[in-house]
């Protein structure tokens, strides 16, 4: 597999809604073999080399393939006070610790306002 399908595939496990706790035995089984095969992927396309540019290449033919872009870390955004319901719903955390506990895992990482 390629990176790229390795990611694809990683991306739909994580995408696919979790069974949460009000689901068959079977589903959850499922959800959490998907999520394992995913992992097990990732794994291994991280454990490929990095590509490196031909070393005769000209910088203008490196630029347009890409190679001289750093690599951009897209800013970290809070969650949604309607996502934050949904994983506590799933997850049947009391909803009067919902958002104070998630709004701290987030501070804690550098994401959103310490106010």
């Amino acid at each position: 597999m390629t990176k790229d399908e390795v990611l694809k595939q990683a991306l739909e496990a994580l995408e696919e809604p979790h069974p949460g706790v009000r689901t068959s035995f079977t589903d959850a089984i499922t959800y959490r073999e998907k999520i394992e095969k995913a992992v097990i992927a990732i794994k291994e396309a991280l454990a490929q080399p990095e590509q490196e540019p031909p070393k005769n290449w000209t910088k203008e033919a490196l630029r347009r393939a890409g190679f001289d872009r750093p690599a951009r870390t897209p800013k970290r955004q809070p969650l949604s006070d309607e996502l934050i319901d949904h994983l506590g719903y799933v997850y049947d955390v009391p909803s009067s610790l919902r958002s104070p506990f998630a709004r701290a895992i987030e501070l804690h990482h550098g994401i959103g306002d310490k106010t």
